[in-house]
């Protein structure tokens, strides 16, 4: 994903660039290329020199270079190195939106990135697959405003924390959602919906 030698393009010339050698259009490029500055959030730097651009912007145009190939898989080596904390989570939040598009496989040393991202994890000894972990297992918390405990009497829960009228419940994500209709009907408020994955 990091760019190896500096480039004297500036990042959108470079984009369209790269993007043109395939059979698309400029006007579906164009509007492919400002959707993707807009959510990683780079239209700041589209007409800045490649070579001048932080790491992290680095990584993202990459990203969008990838992107606009439209692949039906996205290789990154290590996407998180280099990058300061705040870049880190940022590029992490970024890929968990990717990866309902296209499927991700990454090489990392980072824990973070594997909690949030994968769904299987292969360790490689000397070039080898030492020891293969099948599909982690994803939980959801789900923060909830409610009006009467006896709602949540009868929930499949991990774990249930109460704090006023707020509730923090952990549940298997594979039946969070229907967790979140019916809480909804129940006139609940949601609060937070966030990920977690044991590894």
């Amino acid at each position: 994903m990091c760019f190896q030698v500096d480039i004297i393009f500036i990042s959108k010339e470079y984009l369209l660039l790269m993007a043109s050698f395939h059979s698309f259009s400029r006007r579906q490029i164009e509007s492919e290329l400002s959707e993707y500055a807009h959510l990683f959030g780079i239209e700041p730097f589209l007409n800045t020199p490649l070579k001048q651009c932080s790491k992290g912007t680095k990584q993202k145009v990459g990203l969008i270079q990838a992107l606009l190939m439209k692949p039906d898989v996205l290789l990154l080596d290590e996407p998180l190195t280099g990058l300061d904390t705040s870049a880190q989570l940022q590029l992490i939040h970024l890929l968990e939106k990717l990866k309902k598009q296209v499927t991700i496989i990454f090489t990392t040393h980072e824990d973070i990135i594997i909690k949030k991202l994968a769904n299987q994890i292969l360790f490689l000894e000397s070039g080898k697959i030492s020891s293969d972990k099948k599909p982690l297992k994803i939980k959801r918390l789900i923060k909830i405003g409610f009006h009467d405990k006896k709602i949540f009497r009868k929930i499949d829960a991990f774990d249930i924390q109460y704090k006023g009228n707020t509730a923090l419940i952990t549940v298997d994500a594979a039946i969070s959602d229907q967790l979140l209709l019916d809480l909804l009907n129940k006139k609940c408020s949601v609060l937070e919906v966030r990920e977690e994955r044991e590894v």
